[in-house]
């Protein structure tokens, strides 16, 4: 789901272009706007786990599928407190969500990695043809979900 009914296109050359895609204008250019309830904060020095997810359009399931496992790791791999990524499909054909996580050391990482529109999707170019609805939602890992005692 788009949250606001915004996400911001990345040109990984240049900088971050908000684009409204609501579902009956999905090519409006706007500046994104948060609501109150999505002006949060991510506690700092835990670890984040940062959830993309993405609705394909009929017939582009794999070419997102193929987007997700490079442009969306080319994005995150190798920058400062990245941990890792998993990519998923869905289970069901009848179903077309993707999913794409990436791990971070805390929240300044993200903040450092996706500016100051870290609450947002970034998509990279070419994923927005792909994509009939998209989010971002952020978790704090906890100690069990790092093979902790």
């Amino acid at each position: 789901m788009i949250r606001n009914g915004c996400v911001a296109v990345v040109d990984l050359q240049n900088s971050v272009e908000p684009v409204t895609t609501q579902r009956q204008n999905r090519n409006s250019v706007e500046k994104p706007t948060v609501s109150e309830n999505e002006l949060y904060e991510l506690r700092p020095s835990i670890p984040i786990i940062r959830i993309f997810r993405a609705r394909a359009k009929q017939g582009c399931e794999r070419a997102l599928a193929d987007k997700l496992a490079t442009s969306s790791v080319e994005v995150v791999q190798g920058q400062p407190g990245f941990l890792g990524y998993l990519v998923a499909g869905p289970a069901s054909e009848l179903h077309h969500e993707f999913v794409f996580a990436s791990i971070w050391t805390d929240a300044d990482a993200v903040k450092t990695r996706f500016g100051e529109e870290w609450r947002v999707s970034l998509l990279p170019p070419g994923y927005a043809e792909l994509i009939d609805e998209c989010s971002v939602d952020h978790y704090h890992l906890t100690g069990q979900s790092l093979g902790r005692q």
